[in-house]
């Protein structure tokens, strides 16, 4: 059985790749993804790299985009979606896989329309409260639609949809991993884990720069910053804000262009903070471990997803929300210090983690994709 898995969300894709490995199913996977996240800047996307890693082979595949920036997009877009239909039906024909699965965003349109074209039957698994463009036309194509949780701005046919949960990273319900051998660390200070997800975040990276000093007065940091692109290297950055702290302090600030899944279950089964973005898999891994956070939204993420994200876990009493426009160094201090003496650091276990509907959400799409495999493949 062949299965080719696409899609912008990477960390539910690698998940899923990993289930089917632990449970030894006889699954050949055929990634397709970007060379790049952010074309334009050549910044490089972690998907060939973590999908060869856990055995899946990688091939690439670029398109358009339902976005208009500058008036050459309204025709240059639609020529490269043109272009990436072709390349997947080239793809599609020489795969010949049984079953496309798709994780949403712009790279998963011509494949789905591809293999629909094809008579390839695909799932849709979205990951947010919300669809974005991308996922409401493959949710058109989808003989099956699995759900994180419930979307609010999209109403899909629920004899064709179920909620199965988000995946998160396998190794989360594993024991703690051990120590990352890059980490001088010190257990009685300390450590807040900061994070604006897989691309890095340039306003929470300023944020730092002009707060480290006092930071790493209280904390241990843990940085993950982003990848470099042509137009900025973040960790460089970083480094150069280190330059005026002692050697005391800059034993306590260790930056990371990216934190492999060993090194996150470490760090997050032991910080005390996080300062975040809030995507959906930076919340739900947060609130997994159980380690507050003060979320700073993207403020122009698809129809509010972030802040919805935000808020939602600061009603769940995981952590608090601060906006962009009004999270000032001075303001980010304060906010640490109010979330520290408010909320209690509480361990979270192995077992308690396996309780957590993230760790069956990979079988449920397991089972949904049975359904629709055609008898001759899930035979």
């Amino acid at each position: 059985m062949k299965i080719l898995i696409t899609g912008g969300h990477l960390t539910p894709a690698l998940s899923f790749i990993e289930y089917l490995s632990e449970e030894q199913l006889p699954v050949e996977i055929v990634f397709v993804g970007r060379e790049f996240s952010q074309a334009t800047q050549q910044q490089p996307s972690r998907e060939r790299v973590e999908t060869e890693k856990r055995g899946a082979r990688f091939m690439a595949l670029e398109s358009g985009k339902s976005q208009f920036h500058h008036f050459s997009d309204f025709w240059k877009q639609p020529l490269l979606l043109m272009m990436g239909v072709a390349h997947s039906l080239r793809i599609l024909r020489q795969e010949k896989p049984d079953l496309v699965l798709t994780f949403g965003s712009y790279i998963g349109v011509p494949i789905s329309f591809a293999a629909t074209l094809l008579r390839i039957p695909v799932v849709l698994h979205e990951q947010t409260h919300v669809m974005g463009l991308a996922s409401r036309t493959i949710a058109h194509f989808a003989a099956f639609v699995a759900l994180s949780r419930d979307i609010v701005n999209y109403q899909i046919a629920s004899k064709k949809s179920i909620v199965t949960g988000n995946l998160l990273r396998r190794i989360f319900f594993l024991e703690t991993p051990a120590q990352p051998e890059w980490l001088d660390y010190d257990s009685t200070i300390p450590i807040l884990y900061i994070t604006g997800g897989s691309q890095g975040s340039l306003f929470l990276n300023e944020t730092v720069a002009a707060t480290l000093e006092k930071l790493t007065e209280k904390w241990i940091i843990i940085h993950q910053c982003g990848t470099a692109s042509s137009m900025y290297d973040p960790s460089a950055q970083m480094h150069k804000a280190t330059l005026g702290l002692g050697p005391l302090f800059k034993n306590r600030y260790f930056v990371r262009e990216w934190v492999t899944d060993q090194e996150l279950a470490w760090i997050l089964s032991k910080a005390r903070l996080a300062l975040a973005r809030s995507g959906a898999n930076t919340v739900d891994e947060l609130s997994l471990f159980k380690v507050p956070a003060i979320f700073i939204p993207l403020p122009k993420s698809h129809f509010g997803e972030q802040i919805k994200n935000a808020e939602e876990a600061a009603d769940e009493k995981e952590g608090m929300v601060l906006f962009q426009s009004n999270a000032t160094p001075e303001k980010v201090l304060i906010a640490l210090s109010e979330l520290t003496q408010s909320f209690l650091k509480v361990e979270s276990t192995t077992e308690e983690r396996k309780m957590h509907e993230a760790y069956h959400a990979p079988s449920r799409l397991w089972e949904v994709i049975k359904q629709v495999l055609p008898q001759t493949a899930s035979a």
